[in-house]
């Protein structure tokens, strides 16, 4: 487990290329031609979750943890099976605990492959927000017809909502 929490990320896009992307290059021969829930979508959401996670890490006393988010991002539409409303979070959560459960237990697996889903349920802890927002910011670059800055809904973001333990709240109000 130890190795887990300590994996560069160097380490981690290694296994991200030769063991995870394979989910998505299927996608993208089936539903997915365009790329819109592919490869170059979990890359660009990895580098939104990892600013976020290290923003968190250097300017806040919270201590979100970049191999929990790494992973649940990566496999955050692993279980898609097409595109459009996401009605397979909890197959892509299915996903993620089955790969993490041959690192970690099982339970802490189960944990990050909820991160995924959406939901009042699981609550939203600081983790899932920033797997959340990592998304939600690819969604709305500007480029995917979302009417470029007018169409940016800053209010969509928990990235910038208040934090109620610790932080700089300046920096986390809508």
């Amino acid at each position: 487990m130890e190795n887990f929490y300590n994996q560069t990320w160097e380490a981690f896009i290694d296994e991200l290329e030769g063991d995870i992307f394979p989910y998505y290059v299927k996608h993208e021969k089936t539903f997915d031609r365009w790329s819109v829930h592919g490869r170059m979508h979990i890359s660009r959401c990895l580098i939104f979750a990892e600013c976020m996670t290290q923003y968190y890490l250097k300017h806040t006393d919270l201590s979100p943890s970049p191999s929990r988010i790494r992973y649940a991002v990566a496999f955050h539409d692993s279980g898609r099976q097409g595109n459009g409303w996401d009605v397979w979070e909890e197959d892509s959560a299915d996903l993620c605990s089955a790969y993490l459960e041959n690192k970690i237990p099982s339970s802490e697996a189960r944990e990050i492959g909820l991160m995924i889903t959406k939901g009042r349920k699981n609550g939203w802890p600081l983790d899932r927000r920033i797997v959340h927002d990592a998304d939600v910011l690819d969604i709305m670059r500007p480029c995917c017809g979302h009417m470029g800055r007018d169409g940016f809904r800053k209010g969509a973001l928990r990235f910038f909502r208040e934090i109620r333990s610790g932080g700089c709240q300046k920096c986390f109000s809508s």
